[in-house]
């Protein structure tokens, strides 16, 4: 990695975390008639920072990056500043070594959407990169159809069936991951792991061995535009409303107050949410939730019923949608956590 890269502010929300594995190959290979070779995973990396506070600048990391096929970047940023190096990818305690995270979850303004097996429109080429931009960007939010964005074909497109490509927007304020989880939820054909904090997003394309080609000429494709931010998540940088009394310690496995003031929040937000948001503010508040049932604060269950309750109470018309919504962003938020 040069020096202009490590100069960056390691915590500034306008950069990428890059891992660093001399050595390791983290793409597929590709060999004619036969599976693709998975990415070897390393156990250790150097973490680097780098700046994405435009959409060149974007552009201008990712085509470095499809030359590196020992780098990845994850949304994380570094838990400790002074250990950056020669470090595993741990976001939480390892019960059986003891070692301590090296990361930690922090909102990003940089997002890469993951769109993976949206069905090809007839008569549409897989190696024309804005043919398929254009196919997916309908089904995106309004708020993102207009932004700028650089579309990426990942390591499977042209290979397997389907458009598979990611796209990375710069939006105009750092957002959770969660947060944007909950928001695009409805996308379809969108992987949500590219939300997780210590998830590993590939950037370098597959080693084409033994004969195989390449389908793509070009795998990265600039769509200019504007930063955008779901208006969604206006919303939750507001201040939580306050707690409905003590009568929410029932939900909490520990009676610890902060757990309760916590989760009463989450309910009045999801009973208070507007028609047309509710679905949407349901998923997010149960991610929310559940970070606490993973941490042993917040019994599963219960959890899910109160949500789903909150939801009803709201206006909500169908109770069991709502108990699986709210099972649905407990999971998620569990996995958050993993």
């Amino acid at each position: 990695m040069n020096s202009e890269v490590t100069a960056i502010d390691p915590m500034d929300p306008w950069c990428a975390n890059l891992l660093h594995a001399p050595g390791a190959r983290l793409c597929k290979i590709i060999h004619p008639g036969a599976d693709p070779v998975p990415a070897q995973l390393p156990l250790l990396y150097d973490m680097h920072p780098a700046a994405v506070r435009t959409l060149g600048e974007v552009r201008s990391l990712l085509a470095h990056l499809v030359q590196a096929r020992d780098c990845c970047i994850v949304r994380a940023a570094p838990a400790n500043l002074s250990r950056m190096l020669k470090v595993r990818r741990l976001l939480h305690l390892d019960p059986e070594t003891g070692e301590v995270p090296t990361l930690r979850n922090v909102p990003r303004a940089l997002v890469a959407l993951d769109i993976d097996g949206t069905p090809l429109p007839d008569g549409c080429d897989p190696r024309d990169l804005a043919a398929c931009y254009a196919a997916v960007v309908p089904t995106l939010p309004p708020e993102l159809r207009c932004a700028g964005c650089v579309v990426q074909a990942t390591g499977s497109h042209g290979i397997k069936p389907g458009i598979r490509i990611r796209l990375w927007f710069l939006l105009d304020r750092p957002c959770w991951g969660a947060d944007l989880a909950a928001w695009l939820a409805e996308v379809p054909g969108l992987d949500p792991t590219c939300f997780r904090p210590a998830q590993v997003i590939y950037t370098a394309p597959p080693i084409f061995a033994d004969g195989a080609v390449d389908p793509m000429p070009s795998r990265l494709l600039t769509v200019p535009g504007t930063a955008a931010i779901p208006p969604l998540l206006e919303m939750y940088q507001r201040p939580p409303p306050p707690p409905p009394g003590a009568a929410m310690r029932q939900w909490s496995n520990g009676g610890q107050q902060r757990t309760v003031a916590r989760f009463a929040a989450l309910l009045r937000t999801v009973a208070e949410a507007a028609e047309g948001t509710r679905h949407c503010t349901l998923y997010w508040a149960a991610c929310r939730a559940g970070e606490m049932v993973a941490s042993g604060d917040l019994g599963r269950a219960a959890a899910a019923d109160a949500l789903a309750h909150a939801a009803m109470s709201g206006g909500g018309k169908d109770a069991a949608n709502a108990r699986k919504t709210a099972s649905a962003g407990i999971a998620r938020g569990i996995v958050e956590c993993a």
